[in-house]
């Protein structure tokens, strides 16, 4: 007979094994990924290595479908995790509608899926019509506009777990806009952190519809603002987070500064605010030593 000390600890390892056992990939692979490989650090996870295939990927199922085929939805593409897509001579092209870009397994942050480098890293063509999702994936040393949400009126962009660091110059995390005029598409950001960069505008809504869920400004930003909405444009702000940092507020004739010695959190419910020439930015008071991002594979 088994003493309960000896049941006890059967009871712990079967808890401990189960995470393990059950390591399916949430976010799975269709016949619309034709490119798609077993990643280099987990075989059985499949996913890309390189943007271009992404891009082919979508381009073919768009041919399949002016050619009278039925589309292969749902759309979701996984990005490798643990794994650096060089993006000096790449951009993502979002060309299909109801589309996933998700890191890893289960598109958590923590998988490190990293765009890193290049001026414009994401392209949501002028007047293209989609429901974009970008699930876990970081944005890393751009130095122009990473993301051009240029999408069509009717269409959204939604951001959830990513992360923007190390940027560069003047750099745009998001650009919200339609370059001919009139209402872009609408962005929607449920959980995005900005760290150790310098840039302009990080999210830049021209004339469009912004809802901020959860923002995260980590020690080390210096931006000219946060979030600049201009032209009639509508932000919505519910959770605002700042940490060891001034927020400044300028309008064309007041300058309000906010000292942050340790932690600000702004809750505004639902607050719908039209910022014409409003520009918040962010100065880091201390010197922060930033955990270096540990990657084991890149596209190179």
């Amino acid at each position: 007979m088994k003493t309960p000390s000896c049941l006890l600890l059967e009871l712990v390892l079967v808890l401990v094994l189960v995470p393990t056992l059950n390591n399916a990939q949430q976010y799975v692979t269709n016949s619309v990924n034709e490119r798609a490989v077993p990643c280099p650090d987990d075989p059985n996870q499949i996913g890309y290595k390189h943007v271009i295939d992404i891009n082919v990927d979508q381009r073919t199922e768009l041919t399949r479908i002016t050619n009278g085929e039925a589309p292969r939805k749902p759309y979701v593409f996984p990005f490798c995790n643990r794994f650096k897509f060089l993006m000096e001579e790449e951009v993502l092209e979002v060309l299909l509608d109801e589309i996933t870009f998700v890191c890893g397994y289960n598109g958590e942050n923590s998988e490190l899926c990293v765009l890193e480098g290049g001026s414009n890293q994401v392209n949501v063509p002028q007047n293209q019509n989609t429901n974009v999702i970008f699930q876990g994936l970081s944005f890393r040393a751009f130095t122009g506009n990473s993301v051009q949400a240029y999408g069509a009126t009717n269409s959204k962009i939604t951001f959830n777990d990513v992360k923007f660091q190390d940027f560069l110059e003047t750099a745009t995390a998001v650009h919200q806009s339609n370059p001919a005029g009139g209402i872009p598409m609408t962005v929607e950001i449920n959980k995005v952190a900005f760290a150790t960069g310098v840039g302009g505008n990080l999210i830049d809504n021209i004339a469009g519809s912004l809802t901020i869920t959860d923002l995260d400004v980590q020690p080390g930003v210096d931006a000219q603002a946060v979030v600049r909405t201009s032209e009639g444009g509508t932000t919505t702000v519910n959770t605002f987070t700042a940490t060891e940092s001034n927020i400044v507020v300028r309008s064309s004739n007041i300058v309000v500064v906010v000292v942050v010695v340790v932690v600000v959190v702004v809750a505004m419910d639902c607050m719908n605010a039209t910022f014409e020439q409003m520009i918040i930015f962010v100065l880091v008071l201390t010197t922060v030593i930033s955990s270096y991002l540990s990657l084991e594979h890149s596209s190179e």
